[in-house]
């Protein structure tokens, strides 16, 4: 049987968020775009090297915004999210969050 794989951001939007800040745990990571798997929950606090950051699922990124900066997402169709998720993060940078 096959496990279901996580649906995480980008390799971009992952290190648009360490940007920005975001902080979730997370079992993925991206070194210089790839995406490997941690030991342990990662956050993006305890990665000081600029070519890898957390790679989040999308839920969390959704938990993240609402609660850090009170953005709701709604969606009332399914769209792939790799797309909605590009229009959320032109959204983020947008506000300087």
């Amino acid at each position: 049987m096959r496990d279901i794989e996580p649906d995480c951001v980008t390799p971009i939007q992952g290190m648009i968020l360490k940007d920005k800040n975001c902080n979730v745990k997370c079992m993925y990571a991206y070194l210089d775009g790839r995406k490997v798997e941690c030991d342990s929950s990662l956050r993006n606090e305890e990665i000081s090297a600029k070519h890898i950051c957390a790679a989040p699922e999308q839920w969390q990124v959704v938990k993240w915004l609402r609660k850090a900066h009170n953005i709701n997402v709604e969606a009332n169709y399914l769209p792939p999210l790799s797309k909605t998720f590009g229009i959320i993060f032109l959204i983020i940078q947008s506000f300087d969050i």
